[in-house]
């Protein structure tokens, strides 16, 4: 979510920041949640400070990397393999692995599979691509080129702050960050 800029310095983050938590807590009680979660750009001062304020704590970070694959490689759709990591990107979106997940992934994303491997998008306008095993992104990369091109956009890559080796493939291809070499995207966690 975002404020519009003609209405921020006004509260209403703040307010909806407060509605969401009053909404978490009656969810708790109800044993449907347990955590509330929201990823935001590190250079968003304003959400980062209103993260902290409210008892947010910084849960993971990620490398947002944008680039340039061109690629003519033919992929299938197939069914969403969810990654070992503990942490799912979806876009901006961050999803807890559980028991779940898989079912929420079978339902909000598009799973494209080739003979190195699979990865994933969420369904709608997003290029931010989930490979399966981010050890395979560099194989994966050429085939995530051709299922942007179709769409006229660049890729977009999520990779976790521990895998710092692995957001150094995309960048020797030309990939970049907003903000150089750290990672630009907090995850923050409100738990119960």
């Amino acid at each position: 979510m975002k404020v519009h800029p003609s209405y921020r310095s006004r509260g209403y983050a703040n307010e909806l920041h407060g509605f969401l938590i009053s909404y978490r807590e009656a969810l708790s009680r109800r044993g449907a949640i347990n955590s509330m979660m929201y990823a935001t750009h590190i250079k968003s001062r304003a959400s980062v400070h209103l993260g902290h304020k409210r008892g947010f704590r910084i849960a993971n970070r990620f490398y947002h990397l944008t680039g340039e694959v061109s690629g003519d490689i033919k992929v299938n759709k197939n069914e969403p393999v969810l990654p070992t990591l503990d942490l799912v990107p979806v876009g901006w979106r961050f999803i807890k692995r559980c028991n779940e997940s898989l079912d929420w992934l079978k339902r909000n994303v598009i799973s494209f599979g080739m003979d190195e491997g699979s990865f994933f998008a969420p369904k709608g306008i997003s290029s931010i691509f989930m490979p399966s095993n981010y050890l395979k992104v560099e194989d994966l990369m050429e085939g995530m080129g051709s299922v942007a091109a179709r769409f006229g956009r660049r890729i977009g890559l999520m990779i976790p702050e521990e895998l710092p080796q692995v957001a150094e493939k995309p960048r020797k291809r030309g990939f970049s960050q907003w903000t150089g070499q750290e990672p630009d995207v907090l995850v923050f966690e409100l738990v119960m």
